[in-house]
């Protein structure tokens, strides 16, 4: 026990490290203001210390406040630049802030200087999913599976991106090798269960959801689990039994509440199977399945009116489904047409794809590339200024905003888009020349050389990079600094 006497005879170094443990217990109770209390006095007593400044932006951003959070862990790592645990833990706060490909950058740098950690490796495989990038994700994961004897985790993350990438039989070794890891994990034999399921092999799936409700019987999305399979076989006993079993635990699961209803009304209980689709109705709201089949339940019962009600609703949702599916249609043959080099075309099917979801960024930003791409540049400004209103992160339309700013000549508001891509794709030389060019348009010399030394370290073997350094190098007396033809992905300029 410290007493003030005591206290008062210790060094900054023993404050700091005190108040630090402190920090660290209250944290792990749960009392997050109390430790960042601690963590800041720890910080006080000894501004080196680097495990209170990491512990600071850890705190800060359980409690939210990722923005300070980011300037800590940006401190930290000005007095550690090459410690792994602080770069993963900004990537973290990146990600959570809404900064996914600054994120992803982090987390690299945090796994090379650690190569040894599993979970920073999972971490980055998660962002590079949300990103987009399966690809990347796989070749992370399969890394992570060969570090370690048994990595249950690291083989469960791949089991399911091999299942969104439709890879089952791979996807069901990933499975059984987590199980073999740690047969005990009731998630895992669930999950194992719905492999099993869509592939057609029921038996085996309710093996494992019995499994799983062995060893977790307090979890209802494992008893819906086997409910809906009992349904899909008609087995109506065992169904309802589970699916009674799953609303008994969660009254909030429309699914539940939702086949719960269906069996009912197989059984000929109407007013039961009302209930409980009218409960579905009111948990999952978009969901078209629940209002049909509460309407057809309506009508059996004589309540004509109601079900007239109801299922016009369904229709009119169905429809709104309906649209969103064709945007995706048309998004994805804009694309392909993109690609061929004709852009007329795809632009055509990009403005139905926008006009039938308006939400959608993707598509927003693939009508700005095919107008970009077809010399419409002012439509195509407008169009990825669109973009990032709804995707503000999205280093694309960044680079390709700024690259349609510089055919207009207007090289002031290009940089600022350039660096912007060039903060979310740090690696690529092809937007750091773009930025380098749109540099020397406005005079900056010294910047637009120092981007072009940065290029030249990424990639020495393209000609142009040290054509246009040494163009810089001369204020452009007698040279133009150029840049790459423009293609579809930044990274494939020439």
């Amino acid at each position: 026990m410290h007493t003030e006497e005591s206290a008062g005879r210790e060094t900054g170094h023993e404050k700091s490290a005190r108040r630090n443990v402190e920090g660290l217990r209250l944290m792990k109770v749960g009392e997050i203001d109390k430790a960042i209390h601690e963590f800041r006095q720890a910080v006080a007593a000894n501004p080196d210390n680097v495990d209170a400044l990491n512990n600071l932006g850890v705190a800060l951003g359980k409690r939210g406040s990722f923005e300070e959070a980011l300037s800590v862990f940006a401190r930290a790592l000005q007095k550690a630049p090459n410690n792994a645990q602080v770069h993963s833990n900004l990537g973290l706060a990146l990600g959570r802030s809404g900064r996914p490909h600054e994120a992803i950058a982090e987390l690299r740098k945090a796994s090379i200087l650690d190569p040894g950690n599993n979970e920073m490796r999972l971490n980055l495989a998660s962002l590079l999913v949300e990103t987009g990038d399966d690809a990347g994700a796989e070749q992370v994961l399969r890394a992570a599976v060969a570090a370690e004897a048994c990595p249950s985790d690291a083989h469960a993350v791949l089991a399911r991106l091999l299942v969104r990438r439709r890879q089952t039989p791979a996807a069901l070794e990933e499975y059984r090798a987590a199980v073999r890891c740690n047969p005990r994990e009731a998630k895992l034999r669930a999950e194992l269960g719905l492999l099993y399921r869509a592939m057609g092999e029921f038996a085996s799936a309710a093996d494992e959801f019995r499994e799983a409700i062995r060893l977790d019987p307090g979890r209802a999305e494992f008893h819906w689990q086997l409910g809906a399979l009992a349904l899909k076989e008609n087995d109506l006993g065992t169904a309802e039994s589970e699916l009674r079993a799953a609303v008994r635990l969660d009254a909030h699961s429309g699914e539940s509440h939702r086949d719960l209803g269906i069996v009912l009304r197989r059984e000929g209980k109407l007013e039961e199977a009302i209930s409980e689709l009218q409960e579905a109705v009111q948990l999952l709201p978009d969901d078209g399945p629940s209002r049909f089949m509460l309407g057809q339940a309506l009508a059996k019962a004589g309540r004509s009116q109601e079900a007239a009600a109801v299922l016009g609703s369904a229709q009119a949702k169905a429809r709104r489904q309906k649209d969103t599916e064709l945007a995706k249609a048309y998004n994805n043959e804009g694309t392909a047409l993109v690609e061929k080099g004709r852009f007329d075309e795809a632009a055509e099917r990009l403005r139905e794809a926008v006009r039938l979801d308006p939400s959608d960024p993707l598509a927003q930003f693939n009508l700005g590339l095919a107008l970009l791409l077809g010399g419409k540049r002012d439509g195509a400004i407008a169009q990825f200024r669109r973009a990032l209103q709804m995707k503000p992160d999205d280093p694309d339309a960044h680079y390709y905003l700024g690259r349609a700013l510089l055919d207009k000549a207007r090289a002031e508001e290009a940089a600022g888009h350039l660096r912007a891509a060039a903060r979310l794709m740090p690696s690529d030389a092809y937007v750091h020349n773009a930025l380098a060019v749109a540099l020397a348009r406005t005079n900056r010399f010294s910047q637009a050389a120092a981007e072009l030394r940065a290029v030249r370290q990424l990639n020495n073997n393209d000609p142009l990079f040290a054509a246009n350094l040494a163009c810089v190098e001369k204020h452009l007396q007698g040279c133009t600094p150029r840049l790459s033809r423009l293609q579809i992905g930044p990274a494939n300029a020439e």
